[in-house]
């Protein structure tokens, strides 16, 4: 008998893992202030961030809560210029969206940049899209896809400037999913 409850536990393991979600997302809200270092990285349900190349990020309140962010938002120490936060998934992925609060500056060009990456790490995104919020063109939405054909993603880089944070990070398995839940 013991062998049986054994093997039926078994299965429900593995048909539990193998099935991917549709969607997933993060909005650390739920977590406190922290720094986040190379030693040190945040993992949580879906998703770790990690700084391949060193230096200081943090978990902190946002600046404001508007309809982009609100809460706690992850972004740049601010003794440092620039954070270079690598976002590793724990499945696949087709889209990403998230929101994205640019640092105040007189300069009109977006200076945080992101990458997708899947095993071929040589292969960027396919379709970037912004959607701007506000007169300030601070606060905007973004949304990377990966084309039905292309191989999804596993991790995303993002480099953020000092006083640049994102907040709401969201994943689907395609794009097709997203379109017929606003239908």
């Amino acid at each position: 008998m013991q062998l049986k409850n054994l093997a039926i536990a078994t299965m429900a393991v593995f048909t539990c893992s193998t099935t991917a979600a549709q969607s997933a997302s993060e909005s650390f809200d739920h977590l406190p202030p922290q720094q986040i270092s190379p030693e040190n990285p945040l993992v949580l349900d879906h998703f770790r961030v990690e700084l391949p190349l060193g230096g200081v990020a943090v978990v902190r309140p946002a600046e404001q809560d508007d309809e982009l962010t609100s809460g706690m938002v992850l972004g740049a120490h601010e003794d440092w210029t620039l954070a270079n936060l690598m976002l590793h998934f724990d499945q696949p992925w087709s889209r990403i969206t998230f929101s994205l609060v640019l640092p105040p500056t007189s300069e009109t060009n977006i200076r945080s940049l992101f990458m997708l990456y899947g095993k071929d790490a040589g292969s960027p995104f396919s379709n970037a899209t912004l959607f701007w919020h506000g007169t300030d063109r601070r606060h905007v939405r973004v949304e990377l896809l990966r084309n039905g054909s292309e191989e999804p993603f596993q991790r995303v880089m993002l480099h953020l400037l000092r006083g640049a944070y994102v907040d709401n990070i969201s994943v689907d398995a395609s794009r097709n999913v997203f379109d017929l839940a606003d239908e």
